[in-house]
């Protein structure tokens, strides 16, 4: 196989897994039993939960969204009480929020299906390929954080 050849394969499997995950993220959306989290919506109350105090900015920051969405994010899970916003103590045009109880049961939900599902993704692979993948994928971030 020739260097232009090798290039060509990996940027046309890369294509393949990032089509998949897409693929796979759109079903996940769509299958969502009724009055469960979305990944979206477990992500966020992921980046709410260790943090003191956190807001909308920083939320947006951890989601890689912009904080209108971040805003319209939280504005729902509020409406279906699973977070609560505050007046920010120390900034009167800040908001800060947190899980209520309802937030912190159906995070834990969340978090056992999501569980599953990468625990089935990786009981599909065989012991080599799981290191090779490992090995990869961290070598894939890297080489994207330094783009």
């Amino acid at each position: 196989m020739q260097a232009d050849d090798a290039y060509e394969d990996f940027w046309l499997g890369l294509d393949e897994f990032l089509r998949a995950l897409r693929s796979a993220r759109g079903r996940a959306a769509a299958n969502v039993p009724p009055g469960e989290l979305t990944i979206s919506q477990y992500k966020l109350l992921e980046a709410i939960v260790g943090r003191t105090s956190p807001r909308i900015g920083e939320i947006a920051v951890c989601l890689d969204v912009a904080p209108p969405t971040a805003t319209r994010m939280i504005a729902g899970l509020e409406r279906e009480g699973l977070i609560e916003r505050h007046a920010a103590p120390d900034d009167r045009r800040a908001v800060t929020i947190e899980l209520t109880s309802a937030g912190r049961e159906a995070r834990t939900r969340a978090k056992r299906r999501l569980d599953a599902k990468r625990a089935r993704l990786y009981e599909s692979l065989g012991p080599d390929d799981r290191e090779q993948a490992a090995r990869l994928l961290k070598s894939l971030a890297e080489g994207m954080d330094a783009l």
